[in-house]
């Protein structure tokens, strides 16, 4: 049986911040002015992101409704050499409802067509969709 403080290997991403495979010990991190070159910071989950979203209820069954999203810079890779820009995307909604049951909605996603980068892997980064406009009839019954 290992003792306590026998050094394991493993990869890590805690915090944000990615190690290759390192001795594990029991022992404080290190603080970030003395944190080794290789600590990099993860490379795919962004820092900040934020979504602000409303709806109003307007007569006759009208519905209208609009939000930004928000995801900060992330890098594209491990060692932190391609950096994915930080991006705001825009949204909106507009519904009718035309009897109980039945709803025409039209929705506009990316409203700017701004480009942006919607995932980001190791080594792969997706473009995000530009401009889209969806329309819809549902029925409940």
């Amino acid at each position: 049986m290992r003792s306590p403080s026998a050094a394991r290997r493993c990869r890590a991403c805690r915090a944000g911040i990615c190690s290759p495979a390192t001795p594990i010990s029991t022992a404080r991190p290190p603080s970030p002015a003395t944190r080794p070159k290789w600590a990099a910071r993860c490379s795919t989950p962004p820092r900040h992101t934020g979504t602000v979203w409303t709806t109003y209820d307007l007569p006759y069954g009208v519905t209208i409704g609009g939000g930004a999203s928000y995801v900060d810079s992330r890098y594209g890779n491990s060692t932190n050499t391609v950096r994915v820009p930080a991006y705001v995307r825009y949204d909106a909604t507009v519904s009718w409802n035309i009897t109980q049951g039945l709803t025409a909605r039209l929705n506009g996603l990316n409203l700017t067509d701004r480009r942006f980068y919607e995932g980001v892997y190791q080594g792969n980064i997706t473009p995000g969709a530009g401009r889209t406009i969806i329309g819809s009839l549902t029925a409940r019954f």
